[in-house]
């Protein structure tokens, strides 16, 4: 952040609602909302080499850790935030047409999950989306992983 976007005062001074950095950072709100196509990937959080595609997800949502709200202004809604990781992904590598969404025709990869993350988010539970886990994976049409249902 010092000295490329604000001065600061310490990690303190990096959360401050009122600064420059939160007011701007990661702004995926505004983005979309001037018509920018949204995409998410397995490069964060940059602390983990194994990808956290739920954790994530949720961060999209929330804009939280659980403890800080990070530009709450700039959160998105689920459905905004799976099209980020599905079909926004395939238009940007111009394969809309045979990946990333569920239609016939298109490849048959798919995940099952062991939560409805669109009913977490609806029913203001979306910091439990990162307990998500895939329990069956799909791939060329072919089933490629089966594993138990995570248990809350």
């Amino acid at each position: 952040v010092v000295p490329f976007i604000e001065e600061i005062d310490g990690i303190a001074g990096l959360y401050d609602p009122d600064s420059y950095y939160m007011q701007n950072v990661y702004p995926a709100g505004t983005i979309q909302e001037y018509g920018g196509i949204l995409v998410n990937g397995s490069d964060a959080p940059v602390g983990n080499r194994n990808p956290v595609p739920f954790s994530s997800l949720q961060q999209a949502i929330t804009r939280s850790n659980g403890e800080v709200v990070l530009n709450e202004g700039q959160r998105i809604d689920v459905h905004s935030a799976i099209a980020a990781f599905t079909i926004n992904g395939a238009r940007l590598f111009g394969h809309e047409d045979k990946l990333g969404s569920i239609e016939v025709g298109k490849t048959a990869d798919i995940v099952a999950l062991s939560q409805n993350i669109v009913d977490l988010a609806g029913q203001g539970r979306a910091l439990e989306i990162s307990n998500t886990a895939v329990t069956l994976t799909v791939f060329d049409g072919r089933i490629v992983y089966e594993g138990e249902p995570a248990l809350d």
